[in-house]
Protein backbone atom coordinates (compact mmCIF):
# COMPACT_ATOMS: atom_id res chain seq x y z
CA UNK A 1 0.00 0.00 0.00
CA UNK A 2 1.38 3.42 -0.88
CA UNK A 3 2.02 5.72 2.04
CA UNK A 4 0.34 8.83 0.74
CA UNK A 5 -3.11 6.35 0.37
CA UNK A 6 -2.50 4.92 4.29
CA UNK A 7 -2.19 8.44 5.36
CA UNK A 8 -5.39 9.63 3.78
CA UNK A 9 -6.95 6.31 4.94
CA UNK A 10 -5.59 6.75 8.58
CA UNK A 11 -6.65 10.34 8.58
CA UNK A 12 -10.36 9.15 6.81
CA UNK A 13 -10.59 6.61 9.72
CA UNK A 14 -9.40 9.25 12.51
CA UNK A 15 -11.98 11.74 11.25
CA UNK A 16 -14.56 8.71 11.35
CA UNK A 17 -13.88 8.30 14.32
CA UNK A 18 -14.39 11.89 15.77
CA UNK A 19 -17.68 12.63 14.18
CA UNK A 20 -18.87 8.91 16.25
CA UNK A 21 -18.01 10.42 19.56
CA UNK A 22 -19.49 13.83 18.65
CA UNK A 23 -22.15 13.46 16.36
CA UNK A 24 -23.88 9.68 16.84
CA UNK A 25 -25.69 8.62 19.10
CA UNK A 26 -24.63 6.43 21.69
CA UNK A 27 -26.54 2.83 20.77
CA UNK A 28 -25.02 3.16 17.72
CA UNK A 29 -21.67 4.68 18.63
CA UNK A 30 -19.96 1.42 18.86
CA UNK A 31 -20.82 -0.13 15.31
CA UNK A 32 -19.14 3.68 14.16
CA UNK A 33 -16.31 3.37 16.27
CA UNK A 34 -15.83 -0.39 14.56
CA UNK A 35 -15.73 1.12 10.95
CA UNK A 36 -13.47 3.75 11.60
CA UNK A 37 -10.76 0.92 13.26
CA UNK A 38 -11.69 -1.45 10.18
CA UNK A 39 -10.79 1.61 7.70
CA UNK A 40 -7.59 2.86 10.12
CA UNK A 41 -6.29 -1.13 10.32
CA UNK A 42 -5.01 -1.56 7.02
CA UNK A 43 -3.09 1.52 6.67
CA UNK A 44 -0.91 0.84 9.84
CA UNK A 45 1.46 -1.27 8.90
CA UNK A 46 2.32 1.00 5.57
CA UNK A 47 2.92 4.13 7.85
CA UNK A 48 5.02 2.68 10.37
CA UNK A 49 7.23 2.27 7.44
CA UNK A 50 7.43 5.96 7.30
CA UNK A 51 9.82 7.89 8.83
CA UNK A 52 9.17 10.85 10.36
CA UNK A 53 10.12 14.06 9.36
CA UNK A 54 12.75 16.28 10.74
CA UNK A 55 12.70 19.69 11.10
CA UNK A 56 15.96 21.46 12.06
CA UNK A 57 15.87 25.00 12.30
CA UNK A 58 18.57 27.00 13.65
CA UNK A 59 17.41 29.48 16.90
CA UNK A 60 19.76 32.27 17.81
CA UNK A 61 22.45 31.24 20.81
CA UNK A 62 22.49 27.39 19.33
CA UNK A 63 25.64 26.10 18.42
CA UNK A 64 25.72 26.31 14.42
CA UNK A 65 26.42 22.85 13.07
CA UNK A 66 27.35 24.41 9.53
CA UNK A 67 28.93 26.91 8.07
CA UNK A 68 25.70 28.46 6.57
CA UNK A 69 24.02 28.13 10.35
CA UNK A 70 26.62 29.77 11.79
CA UNK A 71 26.16 33.03 9.34
CA UNK A 72 22.74 32.89 10.09
CA UNK A 73 23.12 32.79 14.01
CA UNK A 74 26.07 35.49 13.94
CA UNK A 75 24.67 38.51 12.03
CA UNK A 76 27.04 41.10 11.16
CA UNK A 77 26.76 44.88 9.92
CA UNK A 78 27.14 44.50 6.10
CA UNK A 79 25.81 41.46 5.59
CA UNK A 80 23.07 39.23 4.91
CA UNK A 81 21.06 37.45 7.63
CA UNK A 82 17.91 35.02 7.12
CA UNK A 83 15.39 35.39 9.85
CA UNK A 84 14.29 32.69 12.22
CA UNK A 85 11.85 31.75 14.52
CA UNK A 86 11.86 34.24 17.63
CA UNK A 87 13.45 36.83 15.66
CA UNK A 88 12.76 40.08 16.04
CA UNK A 89 14.65 43.43 14.41
CA UNK A 90 16.10 44.41 17.99
CA UNK A 91 17.89 40.94 18.70
CA UNK A 92 19.16 40.84 15.26
CA UNK A 93 20.47 44.35 15.57
CA UNK A 94 22.13 43.71 18.96
CA UNK A 95 23.91 40.54 18.09
CA UNK A 96 24.95 42.01 14.78
CA UNK A 97 26.49 45.18 16.49
CA UNK A 98 27.73 42.77 19.46
CA UNK A 99 29.80 41.02 16.94
CA UNK A 100 31.94 43.74 16.61
CA UNK A 101 31.65 46.17 19.53
CA UNK A 102 30.22 47.02 22.97
CA UNK A 103 26.88 48.61 22.29
CA UNK A 104 24.18 49.79 24.35
CA UNK A 105 20.54 50.03 23.68
CA UNK A 106 20.79 53.38 21.96
CA UNK A 107 23.00 52.21 19.37
CA UNK A 108 20.47 48.86 19.32
CA UNK A 109 17.32 51.14 18.51
CA UNK A 110 19.16 53.21 15.69
CA UNK A 111 20.40 50.09 13.99
CA UNK A 112 16.89 48.30 13.75
CA UNK A 113 15.65 51.12 12.54
CA UNK A 114 18.14 51.47 9.81
CA UNK A 115 17.66 47.95 9.12
CA UNK A 116 14.14 48.17 8.58
CA UNK A 117 14.58 50.90 6.19
CA UNK A 118 17.00 49.30 4.54
CA UNK A 119 14.25 46.28 3.90
CA UNK A 120 11.55 48.11 3.57
CA UNK A 121 10.28 46.22 0.47
CA UNK A 122 10.99 42.82 2.21
CA UNK A 123 9.57 43.62 5.78
CA UNK A 124 6.63 46.53 4.60
CA UNK A 125 5.65 49.21 7.04
CA UNK A 126 5.46 46.97 9.97
CA UNK A 127 9.52 46.44 11.30
CA UNK A 128 6.94 44.42 13.80
CA UNK A 129 6.50 42.21 11.40
CA UNK A 130 9.19 39.84 10.31
CA UNK A 131 9.09 36.12 9.17
CA UNK A 132 10.69 33.12 9.08
CA UNK A 133 13.03 32.88 5.67
CA UNK A 134 13.01 36.35 4.91
CA UNK A 135 16.57 37.44 3.87
CA UNK A 136 17.41 41.02 5.04
CA UNK A 137 20.38 43.15 4.33
CA UNK A 138 21.97 44.79 7.01
CA UNK A 139 23.54 48.28 6.96
CA UNK A 140 27.28 48.58 7.62
CA UNK A 141 27.83 49.71 10.78
CA UNK A 142 29.22 53.44 9.83
CA UNK A 143 25.83 53.99 8.56
CA UNK A 144 24.40 53.73 12.23
CA UNK A 145 26.74 56.09 14.10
Amino acid sequence: MDATFAFALAVAGIALAVLAVDRVPPSRRRLALVAAALLVAPALPALATVPPPILRLPFPGTRASSLAEAEVLAPAPGGSYVVVPGDTLSAIARRALEAVATVDGADVGRYWREIHAANRDVIGANPHLIFPGQSLDLPAREAVS
